[in-house]
C-alpha cells in the first residue's frame, strides 16, 4: 500500500477523527497495530473501517494503514428487525510488521468509518 493523502477523507460527515497533539519531540511507532472497537448498531451487518494516519506540519494526512472488519453475527428481534446491540470487536493487525517514525511537529491520527470510500465504492 502506498501513502495516500487523507485530508479530503477526515472531513466527511461519516469519519470520526482522533489525533494526538502536535509532537514536541519524534516518536517511533514498532510493532503490529490493532484496532478494538467498543460499539453499538441497530444494523443487520455493519462494516467499521480504521486507518492510522501521519500529519505532517504542512498538514498533509498520509495513510500509513488500514484495516475493515464486518460485525456479525445478526442480532434479529422476533418481528424481523435488527435489534439494537453493542458490540467488542477487534480487527486482525493491520500491518503485523510496522514500524513507523513520526518527526517533531507531525500529528498521529486515526479515522474511523462505516466504508472505506473511495476504496469499497
Amino acid at each position: 500500500m502506498e501513502p495516500r493523502d487523507q485530508r479530503a477523507v477526515e472531513t466527511r460527515d461519516d469519519v470520526l477523527v482522533f489525533s494526538t497533539p502536535v509532537l514536541d519531540r519524534p516518536v517511533e511507532v514498532t510493532g503490529p497495530i490493532e484496532l478494538r472497537l467498543f460499539v453499538a448498531s441497530s444494523a443487520r451487518d455493519t462494516d467499521f473501517t480504521g486507518k492510522l494516519v501521519d500529519v505532517y506540519p504542512d498538514g498533509r494526512a498520509m495513510i500509513l494503514t488500514e484495516g475493515i472488519l464486518r460485525a456479525l453475527p445478526h442480532v434479529i428481534d422476533d418481528a424481523g428487525a435488527p435489534r439494537r446491540r453493542r458490540m467488542s470487536h477487534r480487527t486482525p493487525h493491520y500491518n503485523p510488521h510496522r514500524g513507523t517514525s513520526h518527526g517533531q511537529g507531525h500529528q498521529m491520527m486515526s479515522h474511523h468509518s462505516p466504508i472505506d470510500e473511495p476504496v469499497c465504492l
